[in-house]
């Protein structure tokens, strides 16, 4: 939920029946054991994937590129 959803420890807190500190503690011991790992994707590696994909499609004739 804290990771996944983007909820705060005390909308956790409030959804599950623990006190926010209680939540903390989970959060941290879990992070602590293994259980939940934060991992930190270079940006540039998503940059130069997204590179190559414009420039196959302006070789292959796309003359208009929509970007959301």
């Amino acid at each position: 939920m804290y990771y996944d959803e983007g909820l705060n420890q005390s909308q956790i807190a409030g959804e599950v029946g623990y006190s926010r500190s209680s939540v903390s503690r989970m959060l941290t011991e879990a992070r602590e054991t293994g259980i939940v790992q934060i991992t930190i994707g270079h940006p540039l590696q998503r940059l130069q994937s997204l590179e190559e994909n414009l420039r196959n499609k302006v070789e292959n004739g796309t003359r208009r590129i929509f970007i959301r």
